[in-house]
């Protein structure tokens, strides 16, 4: 195998993980996603109302960064 392909082997791609629901809902999966290791509270995107939120949820967003094999 050449270097170019032992070199690309493994890339990486950005996934989002967003998160709508109450605020209450919302904090309570971080520190459940926390607890099993996923991702730190801070993370997080703060809060904010989710776009054309009829009811007013709210929305949090992480990226991780995953290896594609």
């Amino acid at each position: 195998m050449s270097d170019y392909h032992l070199l690309f082997q493994y890339l990486e791609a950005a996934v989002r993980i967003l998160l709508i629901g109450s605020r209450r809902g919302i904090n309570s999966i971080i520190h459940w996603l926390y607890r099993l290791g996923f991702a730190e509270v801070a993370a997080w995107s703060k809060q904010q109302i989710a776009p054309n939120s009829e009811d007013q949820q709210m929305m949090s967003i992480t990226v991780k960064q995953v290896t594609l094999d």
